[in-house]
């Protein structure tokens, strides 16, 4: 019996040693993060939510928090949220998630308080933690109640999905006027932001939200309409960018759903908008809205086939059926021209329109085309004006388009 008292005191020392050694290896949650997929760490923290049908929980530290995927029902049965624990796995990005897509080994090492939520801005740092997110506008307003499932929202700028589990304590509460304020679990993949609701309630009454993005809502060849929403009275502010060194700002008043128009602009042309909303205590940022004016031609369209069609199809434009017509046609837009010819072809083999393009690089026409580079275009050989043929890529330069001086108002 006393000769094998050492044995055990042995194996004690070794589990205890071997402990200490896993401890060493563990590293902050955020180090885990930067690791490479298919690394084996060793990361330490609280969970900070309860089993679910995705089978996703979440871990965090001081440096910071982030996913486990853990189908194992026996994990998900003895592991609360709040539960203290070390966990052994390997990296995993699964449609841009960065988690421990494989559990090795776990350990509960004490019960603790859940971490306080910190304010969400939409950065990195915010990936994987309990997160609070005030002035949520949620777009899906098809339910009156809670229920399970995914919801859409805008916070400030930003589209965010929300993820209410079947398991959530306030399924069937009232949302509300769609104006929220949220605690949960912030993660970031592939479709964005993604918000795993704990809590939610109505927002603050001074909260500022957005309701509705802007969008055109009519264009004209000197003017556009846009359409917003943001919750309350606002001042709007919208910047026209006319081009890089020149823009102006305009000024207007707002409540709930608002329509402006922006006038002053040229015919056939884009403008980016950028839009700020503020009120005494808050504000909101739209940038990079592109918009376009109408042209002032005359519209009129007529169509051209190179062969015959059925008379029983119903065409509201003037069309015409025979080959001959398409290229008379062409070729005689091309003798028109003043300014600028551009064409773009697949595989242009055609003399007659190589005959017009001729004529008007020769009266001074800038006349540039674009040709699929790997056929033959044998009606490109030997020009005066350039011909750009596209090669390199496995995609086709499958175009058929040509354009004749975009800048006059009878085009």
């Amino acid at each position: 019996m006393l000769k094998s008292i050492p044995i055990v005191l042995m194996g004690i020392l070794f589990f205890v040693l071997g402990g200490t050694v896993s401890h060493a290896q563990t590293m902050s949650i955020l180090d885990a993060r930067n690791a490479n997929e298919g690394d084996r760490v060793i990361i330490e923290g609280v969970i900070t939510n309860s089993t679910n049908e995705r089978d996703l929980r979440f871990i965090q530290d001081q440096s910071g928090g982030m996913a486990i995927y853990v189908p194992d029902q026996l994990f998900n049965q003895n592991v609360r949220a709040g539960d203290l624990v070390q966990v052994e796995g390997r990296i995993a990005v699964f449609r841009g998630l960065i988690e421990v897509g494989e559990v090795l080994d776990y350990k509960i090492l004490s019960s603790q308080p859940l971490p306080e939520e910190v304010e969400f801005q939409g950065a990195s740092e915010n990936g994987g933690v309990r997160v609070h997110v005030s002035c949520l506008s949620l777009l899906d307003e098809s339910n009156s109640n809670w229920k399970a499932g995914e919801y859409n929202v805008i916070w400030d700028d930003q589209a965010i999905t929300l993820w209410v589990p079947q398991a959530a304590n306030f399924l069937g509460d009232s949302i509300g006027d769609g104006l929220l304020d949220v605690i949960g679990i912030a993660f970031f993949d592939d479709s964005g932001w993604n918000l795993m609701i704990q809590s939610a309630s109505p927002a603050d009454d001074n909260c500022l939200a957005w309701l509705q993005q802007p969008q055109l809502t009519n264009a004209s060849f000197n003017f556009v309409t846009v359409s917003l929403g943001a919750s309350g009275d606002y001042q709007l502010q919208v910047v026209l960018h006319r081009n890089e060194d020149e823009q102006d700002t305009l000024l207007f008043n707002g409540n709930d759903y608002t329509e402006v128009m922006v006038n002053g602009l040229k015919d056939a042309q884009m403008y980016e908008l950028d839009y700020q909303l503020f009120t005494s205590t808050d504000t909101l940022n739209h940038t990079g809205h592109w918009v376009s004016t109408q042209s002032a031609s005359s519209k009129n369209i007529a169509v051209y086939f190179n062969n015959p069609i059925r008379d029983s199809i119903a065409i509201q434009w003037p069309y015409f059926t025979k080959g001959s017509e398409l290229v008379n046609e062409i070729a005689s837009r091309i003798d028109g021209a003043k300014d600028e010819v551009n064409l773009c072809a697949y595989n242009f083999n055609n003399l007659t329109i190589r005959s017009a393009l001729d004529r008007a690089h020769s009266r001074g026409v800038r006349v540039r085309c674009i040709v699929d580079g790997n056929n033959a275009n044998l009606g490109f050989f030997n020009t005066e004006f350039p011909v750009f043929r596209m090669t390199g890529s496995n995609a086709l330069m499958h175009h058929k388009f040509i354009v004749i001086d975009p800048g006059s108002v009878s085009n």
